[in-house]
């Protein structure tokens, strides 16, 4: 640690390599937070009974959630979310 900590500053390296790596990272936790947030929503258009006052849930509106969500999860780039998002545009 101690070699590491008496490197000198290179302002290439963190050019170069730094702040990419920062801004890669960045998106990554965008797409998660992104990911998250409608994964709830996804479970949430599945639903067939409202939880809260146990009446069954309109089809139309499941319909409009799964719709919604689905564009949301398809705005993901990540390869993994489009194979997702794929599926469930079969199953749908």
């Amino acid at each position: 640690l101690e070699k590491q900590l008496r490197k000198e500053w290179d302002a290439g390296i963190f050019l170069t390599q730094y702040i990419p790596a920062d801004e890669k990272a960045e998106r990554w936790m965008a797409q998660h937070d992104t990911w998250a947030l409608w994964l709830g929503h996804l479970g949430d258009a599945l639903e067939l009974v409202d939880l809260r006052s146990g009446e069954i849930r309109d089809r139309e509106i499941n319909g409009w959630l799964l719709e919604e969500t689905l564009q949301a999860l398809e705005a993901i780039d990540h390869p993994q979310a489009q194979t997702f998002v794929g599926s469930l545009h079969r199953y749908q």
